[in-house]
């Protein structure tokens, strides 16, 4: 049986994965605090309060989704697994963008933070994510990938993961990247 072309099994592991993703999202963001602050977790999960940081919860869960849709469909050919990864790195965009400028609207409105709306919040933005990526990867398991250009995505979540590590260590100083709490940019906290 091919797993792609079963429609219930393919989308029972998209509903799962949706849940589960999400679900790690929200446990990512206590993972530095609970690893000690570790410099290597710190890499993958939020290591403070500020936006930047917390589009980890998206990034993170999002590559683990990807790399085990492409074991789960034992996906081998590189152009398919390219074309699924720049599906992946839209739905990351999407989510980021939502997050960003949602979150951004919300606290110049009411001045405040509300750690109830960031949750809602992140579990729309990733939901909304999830269905592109759904309704995406169902095409390409439904034609022919030679009609799909290749458009490099393992590269694109490459730069991307690049982007988190720099910014972690060496964050600009903008509101973006300022933890609201502490008034400190950074793994290094530099006021």
């Amino acid at each position: 049986m091919d797993k792609t072309k079963n429609k219930s099994f393919y989308n029972v592991f998209f509903i799962i994965s949706t849940i589960l993703t999400i679900l790690l999202g929200i446990a990512l963001h206590f993972a530095y605090d609970f690893t000690n602050h570790s410099f290597i977790t710190g890499l993958f999960s939020p290591i403070n309060e500020s936006t930047w940081e917390h589009l980890k919860l998206v990034f993170t869960p999002m590559i683990i989704f990807y790399i085990t849709y492409i074991l789960i469909f034992s996906i081998k050919d590189k152009k398919t697994i390219n074309i699924l990864g720049n599906y992946v790195f839209k739905g990351i965009i999407i989510s980021m963008v939502l997050i960003t400028i949602i979150h951004k609207l919300y606290t110049i409105i009411f001045k405040e933070h509300s750690s109830i709306f960031n949750i809602i919040l992140y579990i729309i933005s990733m939901l909304i994510s999830f269905y592109y990526i759904y309704l995406n990867f169902k095409r390409v398991n439904l034609y022919d990938n030679n009609k799909i250009k290749n458009q490099k995505g393992i590269l694109k979540i490459f730069v991307l993961f690049i982007f988190f590590i720099i910014f972690t260590i060496y964050p600009p100083k903008t509101n973006l990247f300022k933890d609201p709490i502490t008034n400190t940019y950074g793994i290094f906290m530099v006021q």
